[in-house]
């Protein structure tokens, strides 16, 4: 009897299929919230995304919050040929490729959730100085009361990492 050979899936694409299940549920959970659309939501949005996936995830993946202020070319660019300021989670794989997680990628003109590997996403997102974002969660996480969100995160910030 013949054996069916079937491929191994590309590196990546596996992750890319549970981290997109994972993006999608964490978009339909907060939609609700969400009045008409994404705008102004994306800090929110991504620290919860990636809080979630470093806590239940964290064996399989690293989630880091990325971000850029829309000037210099930093942050994500729209539908509209303009840079925006925006939030996302960048995600390392110890045996994989890099990856951009965006769950309100809907603000810029594009579907809501945004999966792809980070070297050809280059074009539409490029992260600014990670003091500048780590600052901006460490505000958020405190006006929440997460101390120890704001904790961990502001260590960061001391090492300069």
């Amino acid at each position: 009897m013949a054996t069916l050979t079937v491929p191994a899936a590309p590196p990546g694409h596996e992750a890319i299929s549970n981290l997109r299940k994972i993006a999608e549920d964490v978009r339909r959970s907060i939609q609700p919230g969400l009045s008409g659309g994404s705008d102004g939501a994306c800090l929110h949005a991504s620290l919860l995304l990636c809080c979630l996936i470093n806590k239940f995830h964290g064996e399989q993946y690293q989630a880091d919050l990325k971000g850029g202020s829309g000037e210099l070319e930093l942050g994500a660019l729209g539908t509209d040929g303009r840079w925006h300021g925006h939030y996302w989670v960048e995600i390392s794989q110890v045996d994989g490729p890099n990856l951009i997680l965006d769950i309100t990628a809907d603000q810029f003109g594009y579907p809501a959730v945004f999966v792809d590997f980070s070297q050809r996403s280059v074009a539409r997102y490029r992260a600014g100085e990670q003091r500048e974002v780590d600052v901006a969660a460490v505000e958020l996480a405190e006006s929440f009361g997460d101390v120890t969100l704001a904790k961990l995160s502001f260590e960061r910030i001391k090492q300069g990492t």
